[in-house]
């Protein structure tokens, strides 16, 4: 086995696999998908492929990845004040991340947990509509250096949009409700347009960039190519997913684009 002791980002997740088993290890994959535990038969996989079994292949196999990956040890992203909706590590607060290799993009705070973040991107970053199936693989298809400094990345979940606009009294999950609005925190139709509300501005980042959005409050509807964007989750055992709108909602819709989730270490925030 190599030696690994130097490497606390290795040390964090040798912690993980001696104390939780292979399989408690966090569900997200390492570096970007080089690694994924696969749910169906609990088993590891290598980049080549190859089942891992046992917790020294393992092992051998996260030193690899991140040993090989620097970046994981680095600031990758700088706090921004202006157009800011949070301060230094608060839900809304606005960086500047340098995903891969000076590859750089706007991100706000989503989720904050003990050692990570995940941080969603302040516009969609693709070019018009995607079907629900064709987003779900999308970053399947990307080359690993556009986001070799992140450990994830990925479509938002439902819950975390929900979250983040600070409620408890509404679950994404809920087949009994086809919208949800960020102003009012609830189901609204009595305004023109719908969901309208003089508390949308405090959650305009997580809907601008949307085309259409600055008739429901968000500040900037600029460079917009749809007017809404994914998330990864179906509306209880429907066949519609969950999205957010240009409206300041989350609702459903067949075409929207993707705006993505990145996950990264606290460390890593500057």
């Amino acid at each position: 086995m190599k030696k690994i002791i130097k490497n606390p980002i290795f040390t964090f997740i040798l912690g993980a696999l001696i104390f939780g088993g292979i399989v408690g290890v966090s569900a997200y994959s390492i570096l970007a998908n080089d690694i994924g535990y696969t749910p169906s038969d609990n088993t590891w996989k290598k980049a080549n492929g190859e089942d891992i079994t046992n917790v020294k292949d393992a092992i051998d196999e996260l030193y690899n990845k991140t040993s090989s990956s620097s970046s994981l040890l680095n600031k990758i992203c700088t706090y921004q004040s202006e157009g800011s909706y949070g301060q230094k590590v608060q839900v809304g607060a606005l960086y500047d991340c340098e995903v891969g290799p000076n590859i750089h993009k706007n991100f706000y705070i989503l989720t904050i947990r003990d050692k990570e973040v995940d941080m969603i991107m302040d516009r969609n970053i693709n070019n018009g509509t995607i079907e629900f199936n064709d987003a779900m693989k999308y970053f399947r298809n990307k080359s690993e250096i556009e986001w070799s400094n992140v450990l994830n990345v990925g479509l938002p979940d439902a819950q975390q949009i929900v979250d983040a606009v600070r409620t408890d009294n509404w679950i994404a999950a809920d087949n009994g409700v086809t919208w949800w609005c960020f102003g009012s925190k609830k189901q609204d139709n009595s305004s023109s347009p719908y969901c309208t509300n003089s508390n949308q501005k405090n959650y305009a980042w997580l809907f601008n960039h949307l085309s259409g959005c600055k008739s429901a409050g968000c500040t900037d509807d600029s460079d917009a190519t749809s007017n809404g964007y994914w998330t990864r989750d179906l509306i209880g055992n429907s066949d519609y997913a969950w999205g957010v709108a240009w409206a300041g909602t989350l609702d459903y819709n067949q075409a929207r684009g993707i705006r993505p989730v990145i996950t990264i270490l606290k460390s890593q925030l500057n």
